[in-house]
């Protein structure tokens, strides 16, 4: 079974990377995997049954260059199934070639992206159109997100799209703690539909009732400086921690909560992590917040955060909630998954 798979993600074209093991683990799961990155980065490799290549070009060339990647590669390969790693341009890439080619052909829906919530992608009427039509002409469609899966099955597409979240890193459920007091922590990018800000002014209000309070947003991104400068203005330094990109589980063994206040998410896999981890979760309803709180790992605060404090208090409180490990799949079993359903479409 050969299968081309379209992705955004230029951290595969690095061989150590996370991002090419999971890749490898497809491979090991029984496909023969081709992947053809939309990316300005270099970075081609291959080994047995597995090749990665990089479209290049700049913002607007790579997708000319994609293009003719996928030309040249269906032009010299039978592919038993072509699969688009989002619903918009590689989704539209990729139904052009399975309509050449007469093969099959799936979209991944990793962002949440029907979800009708809001979202940071840019030019988001005109790409949200383009998707719903390549979401009606996709053979099948996966989705990480309870509430796409929902929206999808009410536009009449119940038949062909099937809930599979991201896996989870089961390390995070090996994890010692030793949670400090009101010590919060926060994992994602420092982007606006993070809504770190918001977690600011929340925490601020937050720590005058408990001094001993304080918050690590362990992420990076554009929002950096803005944030920096929140920070200043509300007079929160030592008290708030931007440490940057990293490993998030030391900080989740000395945190008393974890708090994600996200406009939109996908799915959410760092409340998952925190939760296999014994982390008690506040967070909005996004994403796998209705999840977690069906599994008493998370209270579901309101977007006016009126409830906060209150929250993060009760989740204090709770010094055990450990998500089990049966609950989610780690990678080799989320693989073996996807494989699975795409043998059924070749």
């Amino acid at each position: 079974m050969r299968i081309l798979m379209l992705s955004r993600d230029g951290a595969g074209l690095e061989r150590n990377s996370g991002t090419a093991k999971r890749w490898r683990l497809l491979r090991d799961a029984g496909a023969e995997l081709d992947v053809i990155v939309a990316s300005s980065k270099s970075g081609d490799w291959k080994e047995d049954r597995l090749s990665v290549s990089s479209s290049k070009g700049n913002f607007l060339t790579k997708w000319f260059k994609l293009w003719l990647r996928t030309q040249y590669a269906v032009r010299s390969t039978k592919y038993d199934l072509i699969t688009a790693q989002d619903p918009f341009e590689l989704g539209l890439v990729g139904y052009l070639l399975a309509r050449k080619t007469k093969v099959s052909f799936e979209i991944q829906d990793h962002g949440g992206f029907f979800d009708g919530e809001e979202t940071d992608e840019p030019l988001w009427f005109l790409r949200s159109c383009l998707a719903l039509r390549i979401a009606r002409r996709a053979r099948r469609i996966r989705t990480v997100s309870p509430k796409s899966l929902d929206v999808l099955q009410k536009s009449g597409l119940s038949e062909k799209i099937y809930l599979l979240p991201i896996a989870a890193d089961m390390r995070f459920a090996e994890l010692q703690r030793e949670p400090e007091p009101f010590h919060v922590v926060s994992v994602g990018r420092l982007v606006s539909v993070k809504n770190f800000d918001s977690l600011i002014n929340a925490f601020s209000a937050f720590k005058q009732k408990h001094p001993e309070a304080k918050l690590t947003i362990v992420g990076e991104g554009s929002e950096r400086k803005k944030l920096e400068g929140l920070i200043d203005d509300l007079r929160l330094a030592g008290s708030v921690f931007l440490p940057g990109a990293g490993d998030p589980a030391p900080f989740l063994t000395k945190a008393a909560v974890f708090v994600l206040l996200s406009k939109h998410e996908g799915w959410g896999i760092a409340s998952v992590e925190a939760a296999l981890a014994g982390v008690p979760v506040v967070m909005t309803d996004t994403g796998c917040a209705r999840w977690l709180e069906e599994r008493n790992a998370a209270l579901i605060v309101g977007s006016d955060f009126r409830d906060f404090q209150a929250a993060v208090e009760k989740a204090a409180g709770q010094l055990e909630c450990r998500l089990a490990r049966t609950e989610v799949h780690d990678f080799a079993q989320t693989a073996r998954i996807q494989v699975a359903k795409w043998r059924e479409l070749c």
